[in-house]
């Protein structure tokens, strides 16, 4: 592929290649159907500290991993975006989130859902990921001895309802914050038609 040796010779000539270039020949090797290729390339930036890389390097290579239902590798590659600093979309944790379903991996959809609070997303807000979430509690709560497949301790019940906690104290934080706000606004309204008709 004329991609690949373009970028080679840029190695070869001592250029460094940008994210530009990178995503160029991800997008021609997914095209392609060299989807093991684009495993073997991102797991090799993962390795250079200073490769000029986007989020968008990792994210294509993601998605073509998780279009041949290979979500182990599609975790391999997003952990090593998380060790580069790089925030996932909304849209990836998605995909991710209903392949991880479909596997029965609950464990690791839970994994998931609080990379996703830390990274300041409410899945609360979105449907997809609100159903899978809910659909996962309770299989847990309706399994009496806890045998379910990715879900064998107790203990992942409680961290969810923790989660659950933490997403609805921030979602009531914010209301509260909202309504304090809307309190303050009709009484500067209030003090300001007052001081208008006295005047």
């Amino acid at each position: 592929l004329k991609a690949v040796e373009c970028l080679h010779d840029m190695y070869t000539a001592n250029l460094e290649p940008i994210a530009t270039h990178y995503n160029l020949v991800l997008r021609t090797l997914r095209d392609e159907g060299y989807i093991d290729k684009m495993y073997k390339m991102a797991i090799a930036i993962g390795k250079k500290a200073d490769a000029k890389v986007n989020t968008n390097t990792f994210e294509l290579t993601i998605e073509a991993l998780l279009g041949e239902d290979r979500w182990k590798e599609a975790l391999v590659i997003l952990k090593i975006m998380e060790t580069m600093h790089f925030k996932p979309t909304l849209g990836v944790y998605v995909a991710l989130v209903e392949k991880l379903e479909k596997a029965r991996q609950f464990r690791a959809v839970m994994t998931l859902y609080r990379a996703m609070v830390k990274d300041g997303y409410d899945f609360y807000e979105n449907t997809v990921l609100n159903e899978i979430f809910k659909k996962i509690v309770s299989i847990k709560l309706n399994t009496k001895e806890g045998n379910t497949k990715g879900l064998n301790d107790d203990s992942n019940l409680s961290s969810e309802v923790g989660l659950t906690r933490t997403i609805k104290k921030k979602a009531n934080a914010k209301s509260n914050t909202n309504k304090l706000n809307r309190k303050k606004d009709k009484a500067l309204r209030k003090d300001f038609k007052m001081a208008t008709s006295s005047s």
